[in-house]
């Protein structure tokens, strides 16, 4: 090769050194310039503080989240056991399952107490709340699957009628007629 090539190559690749250098340089300077962008400060490293518990403030606010969670699950009714079975009392059984945050349930509940105020001398009406820890081993007999979900059971303890979904006043009534008709 001649010299003059040589320096045209030494020329590239010294260019091509020298801007990488440039690019380098000036990249790092930009990331050493923390400017706060979302992502930087959702990412950032956090060092914690002592306090006079020794404990970081991170920590005592995520304590302080767990307490308060811990304490809403406390106040809700599911929180406690519901009933784990059906006792049968020698008439037909009306069994609800349902929860707090189902619409339809919800929407349902006045229509099902004039109901069972109707029948109450009749029928024995269950509310199962499928929240409850205790209900599990029902919802699982019952196999619910969705909600509100209504299992008719006659004297002995038999399926006789499942309704599924949203029912009117006149649609339980008539359900729970026909379940008394056939328990006689």
């Amino acid at each position: 090769m001649s010299t003059k090539t040589h320096q045209r190559l030494l020329g590239i690749s010294g260019t091509f050194l020298l801007c990488i250098m440039v690019f380098v340089s000036v990249s790092t300077s930009a990331v050493g310039a923390a400017t706060p962008t979302p992502t930087s400060e959702r990412f950032s490293v956090v060092r914690p503080t002592n306090t006079p518990d020794n404990r970081a403030p991170a920590v005592k606010t995520m304590s302080a989240l767990t307490n308060s969670y811990q304490a809403t699950l406390d106040a809700l009714p599911t929180a406690t056991p519901g009933p784990s079975k059906i006792t049968l009392d020698g008439k037909p059984q009306f069994v609800e399952f349902y929860a707090t945050w189902c619409g339809p349930c919800m929407a349902m509940k006045p229509a099902l107490t004039k109901v069972e105020k109707k029948f109450a001398d009749q029928v024995t009406f269950w509310r199962i709340d499928i929240d409850n820890i205790g209900s599990a081993a029902l919802n699982r007999k019952y196999r619910v699957a969705f909600i509100p979900y209504m299992v008719l059971l006659d004297k002995d303890g038999k399926k006789t009628t499942v309704l599924e979904g949203y029912q009117t006043e006149d649609q339980l009534v008539a359900a729970i007629n026909k379940l008394i008709d056939g328990s006689n």
